[in-house]
């Protein structure tokens, strides 16, 4: 089934997502938790508790609600580095699913439990559609991943760095970087269906 009445906003979000722009935590949190069984709102005095926890899960428990109200400031404003850029890449998924659900309400186009891409796997997938066009096999191909994986976790971890400490098979990286790149390959995805065939597919 096509969701063509869904293209507009779908091509805007895929738009959105190549800017590779950042989202602020408690902006995060405003919007999706009262969107939440609880519906709470900021103002509310579980709120911040509440947030907390839908944090936590939006990450994969890598940070426990506790660890988030303790640490990250009073409006989630002291975040680690990586977070404000994984919450913009799961707020456009967000968006875009609620959008076809809207037009389409039993029709999922984003699977709500999808295994986590490893690192080389995102790499051999993505590198050789990028200009070089470098293959797994071929000399340079591990510098130029690298340097691609850089980009997409916006400078976090150096080219150099990733090389050198993310083993030869980029096995051996943080717990956020599957996280992180299993959002950045389904909204990929979503990008070449809207560029291959004018509409994404939804998936019964």
């Amino acid at each position: 089934m096509l969701i063509s009445d869904s293209l507009p906003f779908v091509r805007a979000s895929v738009s959105r997502a190549g800017r590779c722009e950042i989202m602020r935590v408690w902006e995060f949190v405003c919007k999706w938790v009262p969107l939440q069984g609880r519906r709470l709102n900021p103002e509310d005095w579980r709120f911040k508790a509440e947030a907390a926890k839908h944090l936590s899960e939006t990450i994969e428990g890598i940070s426990s609600p506790t660890s988030i109200s303790a640490k990250w400031g009073k409006q989630f404003d002291n975040p680690p580095e990586w977070v404000p850029l994984l919450l913009e890449k799961e707020d456009i998924l967000r968006d875009i699913q609620r959008r076809v659900e809207q037009d389409h309400p039993k029709y999922q186009l984003i699977p709500e439990k999808q295994e986590l891409i490893s690192v080389w796997d995102f790499a051999c997938k993505w590198v050789p559609l990028q200009g070089r066009r470098l293959n797994p096999g071929d000399w340079g191909f591990k510098a130029e991943a690298a340097k691609h994986l850089s980009e997409t976790i916006g400078g976090i971890s150096s080219p150099t760095s990733i090389s050198a400490k993310w083993s030869k098979d980029f096995s051996k990286t943080p717990r956020w970087v599957p996280l992180l790149l299993n959002k950045e390959d389904a909204l990929r995805d979503i990008c070449q269906r809207v560029r291959n065939s004018g509409t994404p597919s939804s998936t019964p």
